[in-house]
């Protein structure tokens, strides 16, 4: 694969749960209105594509501190 589709991939990856779980409440619950001010596919694509990957940004910030409360990393044995 062209190597700007293996980057674009790699940026996506991370934040692919996050968005395909908060997708569906940006255009179906708390923004439709907005969601759909575009009269165009694509550009209503990019629009909810958009939202879900801040929205990813978010959930990330709160997720690591979070997960280092309530998994503190264990040393580990010396042998």
């Amino acid at each position: 694969m062209p190597d700007f589709i293996n980057k674009t991939i790699d940026f996506f990856t991370p934040h692919a749960t996050n968005i395909w779980l908060v997708h569906m409440f940006f255009y179906m619950i708390y923004f439709p209105e907005f969601v759909y001010i575009p009269k165009y596919v694509v550009p209503i694509f990019g629009l909810l594509i958009l939202l879900s990957l801040l929205s990813s940004y978010i959930v990330k910030t709160i997720e690591k501190p979070l997960t280092e409360l309530l998994f503190p990393t264990q040393p580990q044995p010396q042998p």
